[in-house]
């Protein structure tokens, strides 16, 4: 799984909470993880942090159309690469979120 770049996993059907495997995967060239439109619930906060444990290279991370809560987390600084964060229709709260790195 070392030398994955992209997970696309939208529309899956996913359910329940997103699993600390992820972070156990080595995903360490990820550039794009799309779990959107599926049926994932728990902290956003967990979520992150499971995905930064083994990847800094992503790009874009799409969490949209889920049941994800919590609030925002400065796990997101880990991603230097991270120019598109997609969290949309979830419960998150933040301030605006406005993540650029460019």
């Amino acid at each position: 799984m070392s030398t994955l770049t992209k997970l696309r996993l939208s529309d899956s059907s996913l359910i329940g909470i997103i699993p600390s495997i992820l972070g156990r995967w080595k995903l360490c060239k990820l550039q794009v993880l799309q779990l959107s439109n599926n049926f994932l619930t728990g902290d956003i906060t967990e979520m992150i942090e499971v995905v930064s444990w083994s990847n800094q290279s992503l790009e874009m991370l799409d969490l949209s159309q889920n049941q994800l809560n919590g609030k925002l987390s400065h796990s997101l600084e880990q991603f230097k690469s991270l120019y598109d964060l997609d969290l949309s229709s979830n419960s998150v709260n933040s301030h605006t979120v406005q993540y650029q790195h460019l």
